[in-house]
Order: C-alpha cells, then sequence, then structure tokens
C-alpha cells in the first residue's frame, strides 16, 4: 500500500510512503508525512480515516487549514474540530 501527499493545485506530490511491513497504520504515516511539510496557511483535506485527535492536532499546530469528512461516530473531534480537544 503507498500513502501520498498530493497537491492538487501543482499535481505534485509532496510525500509518499510504503506500506510493505503493515507496522504502523495509515493514519500514523500521514501524520508523520504532515510533519514534516511547511503547511501554514495550506488547504489540507483527508477522508475520515483521518479525522483523529492526533491528525488534527498536527493540522492545528502547523497552522494548516483542515477540511476533513466527520462520521457520525466521530463525535469527539465533531465537538471541537479547531483543535481536535
Amino acid at each position: 500500500m503507498m500513502v501520498s501527499l498530493f497537491g492538487h493545485r501543482r499535481g505534485f506530490v509532496y510525500a509518499s510512503e510504503g506500506m510493505e511491513n503493515q507496522h504502523q497504520s495509515e493514519q500514523q504515516v500521514v501524520q508523520q508525512m504532515l510533519a514534516t511539510l511547511d503547511l501554514e496557511g495550506v488547504l489540507v483535506t483527508a477522508d475520515a480515516l483521518h479525522c483523529q485527535k492526533k491528525t488534527v492536532a498536527c493540522l492545528h499546530q502547523q497552522k494548516a487549514y483542515y477540511l476533513l469528512t466527520v462520521k457520525g461516530e466521530s463525535t469527539d473531534v465533531a465537538q471541537r474540530p479547531e483543535t481536535g480537544e
């Protein structure tokens, strides 16, 4: 499985990581990749899989804008999406 951070405007892959050994979850890999980029002022979008407190905290710390899909079972993040707390 390959995880990629893709820029839609420029059509550029900013980071990608293979997940052959499955020792980390996709969420953990994405969080690590997000931490390596300068995301201040950038809009990051992701599906509901990434609607997690750690991911939101990483994006908030990086001063990124973000748009995440929220499912009904993600009520803890939906309550305070600006910080994920």
